[in-house]
């Protein structure tokens, strides 16, 4: 489990040991050669809080605050500001596991999925939990909700659930206003995320697809195939300049890079020695963090 800073220049590391580590990116770029110095490190900080495995990270806007969510039914915000902080400041609980979760842009809510059927935002401030389409069964997925999304403006949440449906949801009104049903033909959906312009949601699923939809409408405008994506976390995501979609290929424990436009398979790269479980794309340039059961952390550059 990886996460960058919206500047692109932390990482985040979540783990199944409960840690989490906060990488600089600068020195994983420009390492030390042989140093043994502390201050060399590329990582900055580890943090203990959690008392179960790492299922989400998510970084506040404003670059100072990370967000972690656990199978241990709890979300934990830390400080990393504070020069020694290795305990959360604030945390929400709930009854189930919890699977991912994403800020607002304001950084004023939180939105959070997990194994119960609805999404939940938090209020950062009030330390208040609000449940999307509270009230309206019939709207709600049947299933538990693998990852959520909040939209550039902040106005939609999408939410992948594993029924197989997508979900986007007023935000603000706590309605649902779009459910596309059947996904990934029926295999459960792994991941949604929003394009920059919130004008596309991009979606994986068992189906060993990744797919592109226009978020006003619904309409698919795009498959990608060719890749193995058999994990229940699978994950696409953009590339920085969202020339590139990327995807962990169980098959070949690397990642597929597509053309994002023609959707044409272009190569397999970031290479593990065994499959590749999480990906995270750097939002300020051509890298991006592969996460593997080798029980290795690379960084990686890409070219577009």
């Amino acid at each position: 489990m990886a996460a960058f800073s919206k500047d692109g220049r932390y990482i985040a590391t979540g783990s199944a040991d409960a840690s989490l580590k906060l990488i600089e990116v600068e020195r994983v770029r420009s390492p030390s050669a042989g140093s043994a110095r502390r201050e060399d490190k590329p990582v900055i900080r580890t943090m203990y809080h959690h008392d179960a495995e790492i299922t989400g990270l998510a970084f506040h806007p404003n670059g100072l605050v990370l967000a972690s969510c656990s199978a241990d039914h709890s979300v934990k915000l830390f400080d990393i500001s504070a020069a020694h902080g290795k305990h959360s400041f604030q945390s929400f609980a709930d009854n189930f596991a919890f699977r991912s979760i994403a800020f607002h842009p304001s950084g004023d809510y939180l939105a959070a999925g997990g194994d119960a059927h609805e999404v939940r935002l938090y209020s950062v401030r009030a330390a208040k939990a609000y449940l999307l389409g509270a009230g309206s069964g019939a709207d709600q997925h049947s299933a538990g909700i693998v990852q959520v999304a909040y939209s550039g403006c902040g106005k939609l949440v999408a939410s992948a659930s594993g029924d197989g449906s997508v979900k986007l949801w007023d935000a603000v009104g706590g309605r649902c206003v779009r459910t596309i049903a059947r996904a990934h033909d029926g295999r459960a959906a792994t991941a949604v995320s929003f394009s920059r312009n919130s004008k596309h949601i991009l979606t994986t699923g068992l189906d060993s697809c990744v797919r592109l939809w226009e978020t006003g409408s619904g309409r698919l405008v795009q498959t990608y195939s060719g890749a193995g994506m058999d994990a229940p976390n699978s994950q696409a995501v953009f590339s920085h300049d969202e020339a590139l979609v990327l995807a962990p290929d169980s098959r070949a424990s690397s990642v597929a890079c597509w053309d994002t436009h023609s959707a044409r398979l272009l190569a397999h790269t970031a290479e593990h020695s065994q499959p590749i479980t999480w990906i995270a794309a750097s939002p300020s340039g051509p890298a991006f963090m592969s996460c593997s059961a080798d029980e290795c952390v690379r960084y990686w550059s890409v070219d577009t």
